[in-house]
């Protein structure tokens, strides 16, 4: 690698702070910021909130605007073997 590289620049990060190059700890992982990367909204976010949002935005095509109805039919939907 040429100098400059993220190599190069990995390197002198870990010769100014040697601690770069030991092995995190659990604990340190554990701690570190999460990302989700996929969830489903069947179950992922409560009805209710589904609602507030689709409100917020101005969305008007959920099937109902009924928290507990809306938990039904996200049930059924996910019981039905479609992804339509």
């Amino acid at each position: 690698m040429t100098p400059g590289s993220s190599s190069g620049a990995l390197s002198a990060s870990i010769q100014a702070n040697p601690n770069l190059a030991k092995k995190p700890t659990r604990k340190q992982v554990h701690a570190l910021p999460k990302a989700l990367l996929h969830d489903h909204l069947d179950g992922g976010l409560r009805p209710a909130t589904i609602i507030e949002l689709a409100d917020e935005i101005g969305y008007d095509a959920l099937p109902t605007d009924d928290p507990e109805e809306l938990g039904r039919w996200f049930e059924e939907s996910c019981n039905s073997k479609s992804l339509v």
